[in-house]
């Protein structure tokens, strides 16, 4: 196995550029692109310093590199690609309108493991986007979305480690641009040590290690949390039990207290011949190192429907008492969490309330999705980001050849921010065309409409682009500047 080194000189961690060129040479251009970009490589040094993250980058590069060979019987997809987009309004400007043409360079790899005892998943990325008229400096986009699986010890007890290292808006009310656009990291390192009590019965205890980066808001963290829980098979397809889970969760600065959360819940799985359902229900206890206490009702239902071979609706209701970067990692990885870049990033507690209803449709003439959510966050310590979000999407896709595709997709957006008196509402709607050249050859035109009404006369703007990109093998080409659009229509 090929582990890609790290060395530290002073405060700096840095690529070994020279084991790079041994390893993978395509990627050596990016990672001297990496270095020169004093801003990216900055937030990058604080990133791998941390000694949770030199873990990280260590097992990160196994999986990307060292899973490479066939010897080990894993799956590897690069992929690169080159777009380009013209805007008639890149600074998303109410007035004094400035379009620009920004080209965009992409490579990326996919990797996959599943032999033994280890499995691993990897996705990671780096874009880099010129604007062409100069309305913004270039900018250097890295990803990573991986997840590593350890069964220490086979049925009994599995080490967990996950990194997503992203872009999000920095005020999730302004407008998406370069400027409002900020790194951010989420690692989690856990394990879960499975206790069968009986054929019946189990127990299981979950330790787990969260690290938070963000690189403009100061706002980092660090999490501990416990989660023990029961398990009783009721029924061969029904389950009850009660879990109990304890998070400390201390904030790099000073200025900003501590919180503890501790969570008793009573939970319910089931199948049947066309749904799954999940409930859980408990009461939450929030402390707090400066302030009182709160407590409060936690529960979430889902539940999913096979109304026919070729269509599900999905259903999910929830409440809780939790932290902002808690509710962005779980955003991460629950797909019915909704769309969490709508909610500000802040320190402190919010009550976080979804409905979401989401209807998919797939056959061999239209695939279509349809969803719909609304989400109210109510913030204690900083109520002037107290809001009520709105959501309503349509994606409908339909191939018409064998190498032929073409999408149309519509979203509407309604934000208001209670306590500021405050309404945005947003439309995104496009069509896009899609191309088969071969097996790992494609391209993608996307034609779009977006338009922002706000109470805040500033906030308004209309935006038409088109956006054209041709990619090989592993990927797809977006600007994380324009959060909301759906660059595939999916």
């Amino acid at each position: 196995m090929i582990l890609l080194p790290f060395r530290s000189v002073t405060s700096k961690a840095y690529f070994d550029s020279a084991i790079l060129h041994k390893v993978w040479p395509g990627l050596c251009g990016i990672v001297d692109a990496v270095q020169d970009d004093k801003a990216w490589g900055k937030s990058m040094r604080e990133f791998l310093n941390w000694g949770g993250q030199k873990l990280l980058a260590g097992l990160c590069c196994l999986s990307a590199f060292g899973y490479a060979t066939e010897a080990l019987a894993s799956k590897f997809e690069p992929g690169i690609g080159v777009g380009a987009e013209y805007t008639d309004n890149a600074t998303l400007s109410s007035g004094n309108k400035k379009s620009d043409t920004i080209t965009t360079t992409y490579i990326g790899a996919k990797i996959s493991h599943d032999a033994g005892p280890l499995k691993a998943e990897a996705n990671t990325s780096f874009t880099a986007q010129r604007y062409t008229r100069g309305t913004f400096s270039n900018q250097n986009y890295f990803n990573l979305n991986t997840l590593l699986d350890w069964e220490m010890v086979k049925d009994q007890f599995h080490w967990t480690m996950r990194d997503i290292f992203n872009q999000r808006p920095v005020t999730s009310t302004d407008v998406n641009t370069p400027n409002n656009v900020q790194n951010s990291n989420i690692f989690t390192l856990g394990g879960n040590w499975v206790v069968p009590v009986s054929a019946k019965t189990q127990f299981s205890v979950l330790p787990e290690y969260r690290r938070f980066y963000y690189q403009k808001q100061n706002i980092n963290n660090r999490q501990y949390s416990l989660a023990v829980n029961w398990l009783y098979h009721m029924y061969r397809l029904t389950s009850v039990g009660l879990s109990a889970n304890y998070r400390q969760v201390n904030y790099d600065a000073q200025s900003l207290a501590d919180t503890r959360f501790s969570t008793l819940q009573l939970n319910i799985n089931g199948k049947r011949a066309r749904s799954t359902y999940a409930l859980n229900m408990g009461v939450t206890n929030v402390g707090r190192n400066a302030g009182k206490n709160t407590n409060g009702f936690s529960g979430n239902l889902y539940w999913l429907l096979n109304m026919s071979g070729k269509s599900t609706l999905q259903t999910s209701i929830s409440t809780s008492l939790t932290d902002a970067s808690s509710g962005s990692l779980n955003a991460n990885i629950v797909s019915n969490a909704g769309d969490f870049n709508n909610v500000q990033i802040s320190a402190g507690v919010i009550r976080n309330k979804l409905f979401r209803l989401a209807y998919l449709r797939k056959d061999g003439t239209l695939n279509s999705r349809i969803w719909t959510e609304y989400r109210q966050v109510l913030y204690d310590s900083s109520p002037t980001n107290n809001r009520k979000i709105s959501t309503l999407g349509i994606n409908f896709n339909y191939p018409v050849t064998t190498f032929l595709s073409s999408g149309l997709y519509v979203n509407y957006f309604r934000d208001r921010l209670t306590e500021l008196f405050r309404t945005d509402k947003r439309l995104a709607a496009g069509v896009n065309f899609s191309y088969q050249h071969s097996r790992k050859l494609r391209s993608t035109l996307n034609i779009s409409y977006r338009q922002k009404v706000s109470t805040s006369a500033i906030q308004e703007y209309t935006e038409g682009s088109i956006f054209y990109n041709l990619v090989y093998g592993f990927g797809r080409i977006s600007r994380p500047t324009r959060s909301g659009i759906s660059r595939s229509g999916l």
